[in-house]
């Protein structure tokens, strides 16, 4: 990872960046030697994201880190986190700057220490750092979120396949889904009959005839399934009583 500063207060006033910025730097005008004294101020998250901000008092003369200021903490996007650092009794004048930066972290799979790989939003298992895995729609605990991101309500929950009309539970749901709801469950609705056709052209397009100004199931003049031609050997009556069925002229209705 990399502290990265990008802002400073105090005797050089500097915004490096939009990230991050100092606000409400307090140093006391007058400090007696050997007292104590407070340094305070307000570390802003600007950006639109949480980010792990860290900050300091630096001493301007030696440019060194003033043991005891360093502090980090993870900031929600534009809010305030107030620092309070507390100086021992001084014995000379002290000039210092207070900064404040953020943490960049390297991707997930370039992290090999697990705190650093928890820090960075990224997770930790066989013993090395991975990228989280994005979220499944079971993850996804109310409807707005769920239909937001493609996955389907139903039954209570969020789920990654629409839904079978037999698996609906609730008929409000299943009537929704454009299925049939009875004998308390949900059922697939029954395919259109040729008769349910009124309009010739449907009627033709799913495979049935049109005429009689009516749709039907066989062609006109075709049998039906159940009349079928029957020889019956035996009596030479009942043969000639089977052929005049046969041949007996027949409409469909």
């Amino acid at each position: 990872m990399k502290y990265v500063v990008d802002s400073t207060a105090g005797s050089k006033n500097r915004q490096l960046s939009d990230i991050a910025e100092i606000q409400n730097l307090t140093f006391p005008s007058e400090v007696n030697p050997g007292l104590d004294f407070n340094v305070s101020y307000d570390s802003i998250n600007k950006s639109s994201v949480t980010q792990h901000l860290f900050g300091y008092i630096v001493d301007n003369t030696t440019q060194a880190q003033v043991p005891g200021s360093f502090w980090e903490a993870d900031v929600a996007s534009n809010q305030i986190y107030s620092v309070l650092v507390t100086f021992g009794g001084i014995t000379e004048p002290f000039s210092g700057d207070a900064v404040l930066g953020h943490v960049e972290y390297a991707e997930c799979e370039q992290i090999t220490d697990p705190t650093e790989c928890t820090n960075a939003g990224c997770e930790w298992y066989d013993n090395s750092c991975h990228s989280p895995a994005p979220p499944q729609c079971s993850d996804y605990l109310n409807q707005t979120d769920c239909e937001a991101n493609s996955c389907f309500w139903y039954n209570g929950s969020c789920h990654d396949a629409a839904p079978t009309c037999e698996i609906i539970t609730d008929a409000t749901e299943c009537i929704d889904a454009g299925c049939e709801w009875y004998d308390n469950s949900c059922h697939s609705p029954a395919p259109p009959q040729c008769s349910d056709y009124t309009d010739p052209t449907e009627c033709i397009n799913a495979g049935c005839f049109w005429y009689d100004e009516a749709c039907h199931s066989t062609e006109q003049g075709e049998l039906p399934e159940w009349v079928m031609p029957v020889a019956i050997a035996g009596v030479g009556a009942a043969i000639i009583i089977a052929i005049v069925a046969v041949k007996k002229p027949w409409k469909h209705v």
